[in-house]
């Protein structure tokens, strides 16, 4: 093994060798042989190794599985090279890896559609307070997707494109998934908002998350930000028997809504939410009227709001 080491190119020679010299003490000749190969080809071979040994030391029965399955090798070697979180979340779970080689899902894209329909089966509301989707599920179901999403790319099963636009449809989803539960939650508390028409006509009063920046553009990557903008229709109120306006209904629902996708868990966040590039920006109104800003782009938005 001293002339395939030699090839490797760690950063922290000694400490990266000793934790080889612990994993490798498992391993038969060829599987050694492998995990030399995988380290010298990775671009951070100090970090696989260090992971590779911790998930020895935790879970030696599902590392041994993982890393005498080819597929399943390469990937851990992608995960704990590239990515913190996500190798913290294996060592955690190790048969997340499994689940996902097992999935079919490694071998396509996922739309937002899809997104929405893995994300409406889990239960949002399990462990919940006030009624609202559990943050911790959310979470959860972002980084395993991320997981995906990050195997598929590095080991060139998607273009960059394909990837920014799967980022992005992932966040559209969640965003999406978590609004219908925190609208029906409001509604039960204060009815349906609603206004009257110049001809005197009630109608439903409705609501549009629109997204800026990278999410609005389809370019999103691992860890960017979700630049938002919230409008709804026009002032009025909720028919409920704790009714409240428009404005204030709206209000409550995009602060749950930011709270809920930004709220710290032990999977960690769902997004940073930035609303900075709504109209007046920090100054601005969180939610408008369909009305107001449309005078506002027209009366006084800068240029680049504009574009």
């Amino acid at each position: 093994m001293a002339t395939q080491t030699t090839e490797i190119p760690f950063r922290s020679r000694d400490r990266a060798l000793q934790d080889l010299r612990t994993v490798s003490r498992t391993l038969p000749e060829i599987t050694r042989a492998k995990v030399c190969l995988l380290l010298a080809d990775s671009p951070d071979p100090d970090s696989v190794i260090h992971y590779l040994e911790k998930l020895l030391a935790g879970s030696p029965e599902d590392f041994q599985r993982l890393i005498e399955n080819n597929v399943a090798a390469q990937c851990l070697v992608i995960v704990f090279a590239h990515s913190q979180f996500l190798s913290e979340e294996i060592l955690r779970r190790p048969m997340l890896l499994d689940d996902l080689l097992e999935s079919g899902d490694m071998n396509r894209s996922l739309n937002d559609t899809e997104f929405i329909v893995q994300l409406e089966k889990v239960q949002l509301e399990k462990v919940c307070t006030e009624g609202l989707p559990n943050p911790l599920l959310l979470a959860t179901f972002r980084r395993r997707q991320l997981l995906r999403i990050l195997l598929r790319d590095i080991r060139g099963l998607a273009t960059f494109s394909e990837t920014t636009a799967e980022l992005s449809d992932l966040a559209g989803a969640i965003l999406q998934v978590a609004y219908r539960h925190v609208l029906a939650e409001f509604r039960k508390r204060y009815g349906t908002p609603q206004f009257l028409t110049p001809d005197g006509r009630l109608h439903l009063c409705e609501f549009s998350i629109i997204a800026l920046g990278k999410l609005g553009a389809q370019e999103l990557n691992y860890s960017s930000d979700i630049d938002l903008l919230f409008l709804y229709s026009a002032n009025g109120e909720t028919d409920g028997a704790d009714s409240i306006d428009n404005k204030e209904f709206y209000k409550r629902l995009a602060n749950a809504l930011t709270e809920l996708l930004s709220t710290y868990t032990s999977e960690g966040i769902c997004y940073r939410v930035d609303l900075r590039l709504r109209p007046d920006g920090k100054l601005g109104e969180l939610c408008l009227p369909l009305a107001g800003a449309k005078a506002y782009y027209k009366t006084r938005a800068r240029d680049w709001e504009l574009q």
